[in-house]
């Protein structure tokens, strides 16, 4: 064999070696569209694991479900809680879904529940784009972010069949949730401004009262009535956490 012939073989073999260890890389597909309201764009970031596991994580930080308002804010998918929890979802296989919600002051409840349901749909109906199971799919978040991804986990999520758009037709529903100090009884819990848990959903003032008989004010909070999955509290050294759904129990640290 000349030594042509195994300089090329050689550069060849490095070549095939860069491109599978550039292919291993852990990745950010970001602002991608998964639906439109009024002509803005709601957005997500796929963070793509070296080598997925085949399930995905939709991320909902918390935000106390309000947006800072003006061109230069930065969205709630860049959140620096997306630092802090996501990168360790990746390592561990997951495809993580970081969502970007509509929120108060601009817009009130249900905006933020609509737009987090339409995320799932969206991955869901692309699951296999994304290289995950469409069955099996879990969310996690903090805060307020605990509190739709504890909606998601706990509501019906049924599709409507009849929709035009296929998207819509996709259950909502979670199969597993981690909900980080969630806010679940909103009616009881009291906020830095004074204004209520409840009130800071629904985008209401701190000195606005919401009717007990309103929609809202029965369809905010996670009621008894309303829950059909098991719910189980994991507690750690430095929080406590709730799991929804069918979830197998974790180790505690």
């Amino acid at each position: 064999m000349s030594s042509n012939t195994i300089r090329t073989i050689a550069a060849g073999m490095l070549l095939l070696a860069t491109g599978v260890t550039a292919a291993a890389q852990p990745r950010v597909e970001k602002n991608v569209v998964y639906g439109m309201y009024s002509g803005t764009a709601l957005l997500l970031d796929v963070h793509h694991p070296a080598r997925p596991n085949g399930f995905g994580v939709v991320f909902i930080p918390g935000s106390g479900w309000n947006a800072p308002l003006g061109y230069s804010a930065p969205p709630l998918k860049e959140s620096p809680q997306v630092e802090i929890y996501v990168p360790s979802l990746v390592q561990a296989g997951y495809t993580v879904f970081a969502v970007t919600h509509r929120a108060t002051p601009t817009f009130r409840y249900p905006a933020q529940l609509e737009d987090v349901q339409r995320a799932v749909r969206f991955i869901r109906h692309n699951a296999a784009k994304f290289g995950i199971d469409a069955a099996r799919i879990g969310g996690s978040g903090g805060s307020s972010g605990a509190h739709l991804v504890s909606m998601l986990a706990t509501m019906d999520g049924t599709g409507d069949s009849t929709d035009p758009d296929p998207i819509n037709r996709e259950s909502a529903k979670l199969q597993c949730a981690v909900a980080r100090a969630a806010p679940v009884d909103l009616l009881r819990i009291g906020t830095s401004t004074g204004a209520s848990a409840l009130a800071l959903l629904l985008g209401a003032r701190a000195d606005e009262s919401t009717p007990k008989a309103s929609i809202e004010y029965k369809t905010a909070g996670l009621h008894r009535r309303s829950i059909t999955s098991r719910l189980t509290m994991h507690q750690s050294c430095s929080y406590t956490a709730m799991r929804i759904g069918p979830c197998r129990s974790v180790s505690r640290r």
